[in-house]
């Protein structure tokens, strides 16, 4: 709403609109980072647009914090969803892969490589 971009802006935030009605134009978003000079983007986010960034082939590195729990269930969320990555031989494969303990939790830190097995 307009309330809260005035809101933002106030905060010093720059805050642009894309075409997308009702879902954001990933391409249109990256472009616009580039005419402003944005290199880099660090993209913290839920399954929903982490699926959509993975399924447009937008990400190109992954730091992960691990924690060494298991949970799950039949019910249970992925990391990533979207179309997602059904076969072996489709999946993004994590290269030049580093890992580091932070506390309990581990940070994996990894190139994303696509089409090998």
């Amino acid at each position: 709403p307009d309330a809260d971009k005035s809101r933002l802006r106030d905060l010093g935030v720059e805050v642009f609109e894309t075409s997308g009605e009702g879902s954001v134009d990933l391409g249109e978003v990256l472009q616009e980072l580039g005419r402003r000079r944005c290199t880099n983007v660090m993209l913290e986010a839920g399954p929903g647009l982490l699926g959509a960034f993975f399924d447009s082939e937008m990400i190109d590195e992954v730091h992960a914090f691990v924690a060494p729990k298991l949970i799950g269930g039949a019910t249970a969320l992925s990391p990533a969803g979207g179309v997602g990555l059904p076969s072996i031989p489709g999946t993004a494969n994590l290269t030049a892969f580093r890992m580091q303990a932070c506390g309990d939790d581990f940070l994996l830190e990894a190139d994303v490589c696509r089409g090998l097995s």
